[in-house]
């Protein structure tokens, strides 16, 4: 859609100038409708980065609830399980990102979760690589062997 008014913008310019009378006017009116395009347009971002950004305040403070139970002891895992299930669900529902956020606090949540399960003694990480492609990323590293699901240290946020 920008393209299309800049294209329009650029067509304008090249048409010159218009009788003195009636020049002022019309561009006036031209430049009327481009700013309210622009005015929408950097409104809509305006409007899109403030989503974006409630949206990884909600997946931070679900890392950091999923930390908290990473630490914690646990008498029953049971309860903590069902813990887990829930912040994956709230993870699904917290809503998009910017997609390179979205990859880094994903990667340290995975990191979370194959901890947990771990700890659990439900999972080992030959077994996750088994899981659906959702759990990997590549199936080779470019030297050739299987990289890590795990990153080398964990992620601050």
């Amino acid at each position: 859609m920008t393209d299309t008014f800049n294209g329009i913008f650029d067509e304008w310019k090249k048409l010159g100038y218009g009788p003195k009378k009636e020049n002022e006017q019309v561009w006036n009116e031209f430049r009327t409708a481009l700013n309210k395009f622009y005015g929408k347009k950097r409104e809509f971002f305006g409007d899109l980065k403030k989503t974006h950004k409630g949206n990884k305040d909600k997946k931070v403070s679900i890392i950091e609830r999923a930390e908290a139970i990473a630490l914690a002891t646990h008498e029953s895992w049971d309860e903590v399980t069902k813990e887990v299930l829930q912040l994956q669900k709230d993870w699904k529902e917290a809503g998009h990102i910017e997609q390179w956020e979205e990859n880094r606090l994903w990667k340290n949540s995975v990191r979370l979760v194959i901890n947990f399960l771990q700890a659990n003694g439900n999972i080992t990480v030959p077994e996750i690589m088994n899981k659906p492609k959702i759990w990997q990323r590549r199936k080779t590293s470019s030297n050739g062997s299987k990289p890590s699901l795990l990153p080398e240290k964990p992620m601050t946020i």
